[in-house]
């Protein structure tokens, strides 16, 4: 159970604040990211193919 007044943590929170930044405009530069390539990298293999 999460703690008391502590939310759930959401499944591919990284991927809805990512998604959450680019639809509000807000960037950041690519010296500036916080997302390391290999994380991305594993985590684009959960995605979906289109």
């Amino acid at each position: 159970m999460p703690a008391k007044g502590k939310p759930a943590a959401k499944k591919n929170s990284l991927v809805a604040n990512i998604n959450k930044r680019k639809k509000a405009g807000t960037s950041r530069s690519k010296k500036k990211s916080t997302v390391d390539p290999a994380a991305y990298k594993k985590m684009e293999e959960g995605w979906e193919k289109k």
